[in-house]
């Protein structure tokens, strides 16, 4: 959906001005024509109108148009776009690859394969939070469905009012997620690069920690980033030495 700028009112009345100068000097009338190019011209028209950005784009993985169709309305009305839409458990990678969606909506029951399991083999390797479209909401599909990354679920038949936050709660669940795992493989590295300096110079544990902490504060820099540049130039030097 489109609308107009703010400001073309205040715009429009100086381009009226102009019209009426142009009319006295005509002069002054290529300058009249070429702003209200802006308003009536409609090769212009990008110049006055202002696109929407999306809420979020959602893709949608389900073998029933109807709920395809229903999904497609209930995200139009809260303000996303659908990216994409696969009807096959098959496609699903593809689907997340193509459209690059900030969050998928997984049907549960597909035809061809487990619904469960899909999640789990693309969500992470795609980079992409899944949300399960459901009529079930048993305790052995819920602990499944986490076990296996999936991040909310939503329960037919679908109340348009429980989709954006459902929404919002699989995003900011899969960020907080994505964050912690970094966080981890960040202080495996900063271990990597402490016990290397502990066998390199003989430190104590505590000692190559200071090394290290020291060289980030002087460098301005993250210590995983002198903890990674580390271990490379360890890496480097092994090699030569071979």
């Amino acid at each position: 959906m489109a609308f107009w700028d703010p400001l073309l009112a205040e715009e429009a009345a100086g381009i009226a001005l102009l019209k009426a100068r142009a009319a006295i000097n005509p002069g002054v009338c290529l300058s009249a024509r070429f702003f209200a190019c802006r308003l009536w011209h409609p090769a212009c028209a990008a110049f006055s109108v202002v696109s929407r950005t999306p809420r979020w784009r959602v893709a949608i993985l389900d073998d029933h148009e109807r709920s395809r169709a229903e999904l497609r309305a209930a995200i139009s009305a809260a303000g996303g776009d659908v990216a994409g839409e696969a009807g096959r458990g098959a496609d699903a990678r593809a689907l997340l690859r193509r459209a690059r969606p900030d969050v998928a909506i997984f049907a549960v029951g597909l035809s061809d394969g487990d619904s469960i399991e899909i999640p789990a083999q693309v969500a992470a390797a795609e980079g992409c939070p899944v949300v399960l479209f459901t009529s079930r909401s048993g305790a052995d599909l819920v602990e499944r469905a986490r076990a296996a990354g999936v991040m909310a679920y939503l329960l037919k038949p679908l109340r348009h009012a429980e989709l954006a936050p459902t929404l919002e709660l699989a995003i900011a669940r899969f960020r907080e997620a994505r964050a912690l795992k970094q966080r981890l493989e960040d202080r495996k590295l900063i271990e990597r690069a402490k016990g290397t300096l502990m066998a390199r110079f003989a430190l104590s544990e505590d000692d190559a920690f200071r090394r290290l902490r020291r060289a980030a504060m002087d460098g301005r820099r993250p210590m995983v980033e002198v903890a990674r540049a580390l271990l490379k130039s360890e890496s480097v030097a092994g090699d030569v030495s071979e």
